[in-house]
């Protein structure tokens, strides 16, 4: 980031937030532009009314200070002439208390303005809920008005309404003023003429409000100006002046840089681009810039202002202690967030009585630090220096955590390539398609929905009643690619081991594998490969006969437009963000806008690629996760080549669809930017009663069974391809999940501690000339994998790591134990075990029933 941006982002960025803040939620009020610019204008210059009426005083001050010293001045520059003139002007300036400063304090007004009007001139001029907008006789609020129509001519009437208004507001503040005052101001009115002439009507519209605001206050106000008492800075001055300075800058560290770099910490990977790999800790750069901007430089403002410094250090105070408390003590969990900081399905509601608990609190901490510092302010003078330096210790930590694990991303600067799945008419074939978060249960409804799919997934027997070893995926594939060596218990088992070793190994076995029995082997985007968020496919290095290739991406022709709206957002929103976790509780939803954090454009853009629905049949926003992912199933196709050889082949691949849940368009199931499914819907209410009922009543599950509709229906064209191909028959398939989904639809399934439904993975299993499709209820787990994949093809097959063979167990619960655990991030769960968490065993026949489930303990 340049110089400029930063300087930018300093002075006028936290003004634009917070113009973007007021009409956002006036608008969302009223939903009327055009009033909602009189609000923002009114409420702007409320705001900033107590900084110009102490402006104004310090430039009536100034102007009398030189209007006093005026005549002895000019007698000095005509009796004396040269150096001689020079040091008596200094001697005279000294004795009277005139310094070079007074000019500056002369034009505060000016300079408050100034960047006043660049905020606005940035919000108003690019607002495109403004275009086509009527507003009274203006037409279009988001063009220059053209109220005065001459032939073939057209006159802007709003902004010579606007100049001569600031004249007359001008006149009556300055009718006692100098002609040079005079001019400058009159000066000032003409170059806003020019510069806003052809903006945008609700720009000027905007600052002709403002106009009239000023005129009235004038009015009222002018024969109120009293100078400004000249005061000597005291001793408690400069030290109330050194407190503010301390606090400020401890604000800004820790809204601005430590809450955000910290929360990058979390999930450096998750910020990284496939295809553009870039240190996501750049964004800290801007987040920190608007902290300082609004906690330094206007906070300053106000404290440099202040009529008493005192209280005014005593708000940054308060301040500080409501921020502290409102993170650590008033944090609440809505639900975990994407990349572009949206609660992904987040129930963002929040408790009355939590809400008036944090109100006392915050009353009774304003209180008590007004109390204390009035009489003892020397104790929050000690107090700010471990808050500044707990902020400091940690964001410098922080930033060198996330450097530090962007430089184990260096492979994604390696050459990638693209995959070519080659598939044999004369050899077998074997296909294993982990489809991340995948839910066993939908699939029942889907081919309930889309009975053409029957033909498509002829030949597949479909187990309903699949059990995940695990909730997360860290701990539900291993088992899945590896078989039952890897299964958490086992895993744990191996203490001597790192869990990245043994993750890597069960991504290895049916690769090593096969590729041992000279089979053509291609593996794409294997899960969590060397326990990184994206994933690191060189542990596939060195293995003759294997092709590793990363897709996740790859094939989305929008990337390059969503990395431009993920740099932008992250930009913006990331201080936004961290306001949001240090507010009040009655202010976070305000200020979490459902993920827009109150940025009309973003809401009101089909660009968007973070999804927020409105119910669970409407929604706009594409997201960008499923277009990475749903992009590589619809590749498939093209990146397939049909031999004559008699080599086999397997590909094993995972895929994020069904992992990234979206509102899609009916009956089709793709992306689009703005849904509206209500009618489809209300017509086919019953699709969600076959076999076990599914309440599908909140945008989370609906979103979750289209990405996972969307995933089976991609599938279904490769498998029809492959049919065209005359390769169908002689590939056996597998189409499996690490884990289901955390959803709350079905009665018996979730309960306080524990969700089945989060335990039943899609199982989907093809075998070579298997023909019809058929419902299997056998307890069946995703471990079975290996066995499926290899059963009768390859002899005497075994692990090739531990010399184990593979073994089915299904029907046999009592042998087996699952680990409910949610600590899916491998770059924290990363020892030689997996962190403690619950384990219970399956001592019934439904897997979707809790009283199916036994709790064992936690270890």
């Amino acid at each position: 980031m340049d110089m400029l941006k930063i300087l930018y982002q300093i002075v006028i960025g936290p003004l634009q937030l917070l113009f973007e803040f007021v009409f956002s939620r006036s608008y969302k009020l009223i939903g009327n532009p055009g009033i909602c610019i009189v609000i923002l204008s009114v409420v702007m210059n409320i705001l900033a009314l107590p900084l110009y009426r102490r402006a104004d005083m310090m430039q009536k001050q100034a102007a009398d200070k030189m209007k006093a010293v005026q005549p002895w001045q000019d007698r000095i520059r005509k009796t004396f002439k040269g150096d001689e003139r020079f040091m008596m002007l200094q001697a005279y300036n000294r004795e009277k208390g005139v310094k070079p400063s007074d000019a500056l304090k002369g034009s505060v007004s000016l300079l408050l303005e100034i960047p006043f009007f660049i905020a606005a001139f940035r919000m108003l001029s690019s607002l495109q809920i403004l275009n086509g907008k009527s507003f009274g006789p203006i037409s279009d609020l988001g063009s220059p008005d053209g109220l005065i129509a001459i032939g073939a001519v057209s006159i802007n009437l709003l902004p010579i309404l606007m100049t001569v208004i600031n004249l007359v507001s001008s006149s009556i503040y300055l009718k006692d003023s100098d002609m040079k005052g005079k001019i400058q101001l009159y000066g000032i009115a003409a170059i806003f003429l020019v510069l806003l002439y052809n903006s945008p009507a609700g720009l000027v519209f905007y600052w002709t409000c403002n106009n009239i605001f000023s005129l009235v206050k004038n009015i009222i106000m002018v024969n109120m100006k009293t100078p400004v008492k000249k005061k000597k800075a005291s001793p408690e001055e400069k030290g109330e002046t050194v407190t503010f300075i301390t606090y400020a800058l401890a604000l800004s560290i820790f809204v601005g840089l430590m809450i955000p770099a910290d929360f990058l910490r979390r999930s450096v990977g998750d910020f990284i681009s496939f295809t553009d790999p870039s240190n996501p800790g750049r964004f800290l750069v801007n987040s920190f810039a608007l902290a300082l901007g609004t906690f330094m430089v206007w906070m300053g403002v106000i404290f440099f202002l202040s009529s008493s410094r005192k209280i005014a250090n005593m708000v940054i105070i308060s301040l500080s202690l409501i921020f502290i408390l409102d993170y650590y003590a008033f944090y609440r969990n809505y639900g975990n967030l994407n990349k572009f900081l949206v609660i992904a399905f987040g129930d963002f509601y929040i408790l009355k009585e939590d809400v008036l608990m944090n109100l006392a609190v915050i009353a009774m901490a304003a209180i008590l630090v007004f109390i204390l510092y009035k009489n003892r302010p020397v104790i929050f003078r000690i107090a700010v220096i471990p808050f500044l330096m707990a902020g400091i210790i940690v964001s410098v930590s922080a930033v060198i955590s996330i450097n530090s694990t962007f430089r184990t991303y260096d492979y994604l600067n390696s050459e990638n390539g693209t995959p070519e799945i080659t598939l044999s008419r004369e050899g077998k074939n074997v296909i294993v398609i982990m489809l991340d978060r995948a839910q066993g249960f939908m699939f029942r409804y889907i081919m309930e929905e889309k009975p053409e799919l029957l033909s498509t997934y002829d030949g597949f027997t479909y187990y309903p009643n699949t059990v995940s070893f695990g909730r997360v995926t860290n701990i539900g594939a291993p088992p899945l690619f590896g078989g039952y060596d890897y299964t958490p218990d086992r895993m744990n088992e191996r203490s001597d081991e790192s869990l990245m070793d043994k993750h890597n190994e069960s991504l290895l076995v049916m690769p090593v594998l096969f590729s041992e029995r000279d089979y053509d082997v291609v593996v794409c985007d294997a899960p969590y490969a060397n326990y990184k968020m994206i994933t690191d496919m060189s542990i596939y290095d060195g293995y003759d006969g294997i092709s590793a290739y990363r897709t996740e991406g790859f094939f989305n022709d929008r990337e390059a437009d969503i990395d431009a709206s993920l740099e932008d957002t992250l930009e913006r929103n990331l201080f936004c963000y961290s306001m949001y976790l240090v507010s009040p509780m009655f202010m976070r939803s305000p200020v979490y806008d459902r993920g827009y954090y109150n940025d009309l454009n973003a809401e009101y853009t089909s660009e968007n690629f973070f999804q927020v629905p409105t119910s669970v049949s409407e929604a706009r926003g594409i997201s960008a996760d499923f277009l990475d992912s749903y992009s590589v199933l619809e590749a498939l196709p093209g990146l397939t080549s049909v031999t004559d050889d008699e080599t086999g082949s397997f590909f094993m691949m995972d895929n994020n669809t069904a992992h990234s849940p979206m509102i899609l368009s009916e009956p089709d199931y793709v992306p689009a930017a703005d849904v509206d499914n209500t009618l489809y819907d209300s017509q086919n209410r019953d699709r969600f009663t076959y076999g076990v009922s599914c309440e599908v009543s909140n945008p989370d599950t609906m979103a979750h069974y289209h990405a996972n509709v969307a995933a089976i229906m991609a599938l279904g064209e490769w498998f029809d391809y492959m049919r065209e191909q005359g390769v169908y028959d002689n590939t056996r398939i597998i189409i499996v999940a690490d884990h289901g989904a955390e959803l709350h639809c079905l009665e018996n399934g979730t309960g306080d501690n524990f969700n089945a439904i989060k335990m039943n993975p899609l199982l989907l299993y093809k075998d070579f000339d298997a023909t019809g499709f058929t419902i299997c209820d056998d307890l069946m787990t995703n471990a079975e994998v290996p066995y499926l994949a290899t059963d009768d093809l390859l002899e005497d097959a075994v692990n090739p790591f531990t010399g184990n063979p593979f073994i089915s167990m299904r029907n046999c619960p009592e042998d087996m134990i699952f680990f409910n655990s949610n600590d899916y991030d491998v770059e924290i769960n990363n020892g030689n075990t997996f962190m403690a968490g619950d384990w219970y065993r399956l001592t019934g026949d439904d897997i979707l029933d809790l009283g199916s489930w036994e709790y064992q303990g936690t270890w």
